[in-house]
């Protein structure tokens, strides 16, 4: 089969569940059941995947174990994809995390995504527990990312493995994916390296949100298409892969009150995170955001007023009416050649039915007009 690109496609529009609460009154049982409920509306509005992220440490994110989520998820579902996007793998054994994800794709009956990652972009601040360098951890990444391929592809057969940070012998798996050789897998990608390595071999990749402020997207989309469409057969089988964009995004019908909204909750969200990166790692590391970045956004997002048309027009948002996102989210699509978008709903303070307006906009109205194009 000749290797191809996927054309935008209705599964090509996923959504982040970021779990996050300030509320000293919500018991955590009651927020994860809103969170649970707020999944089983999402697969109702018609939206096909939806991924967990995991944070460590942080009393406001309570939300550790991404398989505990997403199995809990796939009793309240029955079509929605569910992923993790990522597993922070420098935090746990690639052995134990493999047998999990094998367990938790039957549980989902083969709806699972997994997404891979060393955690150093989202500035884990468990990993700077561990005192692990941003360098070791993507080094023990890519070492654990191996050992989990090998695994999946053992068929179940007695393997072993030796790294420099991970050595298992004589491994006999007791339990291998629904989906074989295992579930769909995402990667996010930041440099030529990343992106060579995962069109080689087939995988969904993505593009974190404050990417578009680089300006390298486009070459590294280019660069990932050149490499795949160059192989003999697709390595992934019948489909080809996903090139996403990250977006925060806010819809309403009233656009003035989505840019009011949303230029208000994105420099709430970005006043935390600027926070939290400029102490996640000791001193003794060098900074994993550049210092102008920072100033960059706190000039022009945290501490401006016109937050909302900034965010759109640097390409790290969407925000507006239906129509105005669905041509924004068409600019993206030209300017970089991406085929897909992973979209963060809930930020700074939105609410869950604010978020579900959004998903319902863009399943309903956004996504048609776009593959229609």
């Amino acid at each position: 089969m000749v290797p191809s690109i996927n054309e935008l496609e209705i599964e090509a529009f996923s959504v982040i569940i970021r779990m996050s609460t300030d509320s000293r009154d919500l018991s955590l049982h009651d927020f994860y059941e809103m969170e649970l409920d707020h999944v089983k509306a999402l697969e109702e509005s018609g939206l096909k995947r939806a991924f967990f992220t995991e944070k460590h440490v942080n009393p406001y994110r309570p939300c550790p174990s991404q398989p505990v989520i997403i199995a809990a998820a796939s009793q309240r579902t029955s079509r929605m994809r569910l992923g993790a996007l990522v597993y922070v793998l420098p935090l746990r054994s690639p052995l134990l995390l493999a047998e999990e994800v094998s367990m938790l794709d039957h549980i989902c009956k083969g709806r699972l995504d997994l997404g891979l990652g060393s955690g150093v972009d989202v500035g884990s601040r468990a990993l700077a527990c561990m005192k692990l360098d941003p360098d070791t951890a993507r080094h023990m990444s890519i070492e654990a990312t191996r050992f989990l391929i090998e695994y999946f592809r053992s068929g179940g057969t007695k393997f072993s493995f030796y790294g420099r940070y991970y050595k298992f012998e004589d491994v006999l798996p007791p339990v291998m994916p629904y989906q074989r050789p295992h579930p769909p897998l995402w990667f996010p990608v930041r440099s030529r390296e990343s992106v060579e390595w995962a069109a080689e071999n087939g995988y969904n990749i993505v593009r974190g949100w404050l990417s578009g402020l680089k300006g390298t997207t486009k070459e590294h989309f280019d660069l990932y298409k050149t490499i795949f469409e160059s192989r003999a057969s697709n390595p992934v089988g019948g489909r080809g892969p996903f090139l996403s964009l990250s977006r925060l995004i806010l819809m309403d019908k009233d656009g003035h009150r989505a840019k009011q909204r949303g230029g208000a909750a994105i420099r709430l969200h970005l006043a935390h995170l600027i926070k939290e990166w400029s102490v996640r790692w000791t001193t003794e590391f060098s900074s994993l955001i550049d210092n102008s970045l920072l100033r960059e956004l706190r000039v022009n997002v945290v501490e401006n007023g016109n937050a909302a048309d900034y965010a759109v027009q640097r390409g790290i948002a969407f925000f507006g009416t239906p129509d105005q996102v669905a041509a924004q989210m068409r600019k993206a699509v030209t300017e970089t050649g991406a085929n897909s978008f992973v979209l963060l709903t809930r930020f700074g303070d939105l609410s869950h039915t604010e978020s579900l307006r959004t998903v319902e906009l863009l399943v309903n109205e956004v996504a048609p007009a776009l593959i229609k194009s």
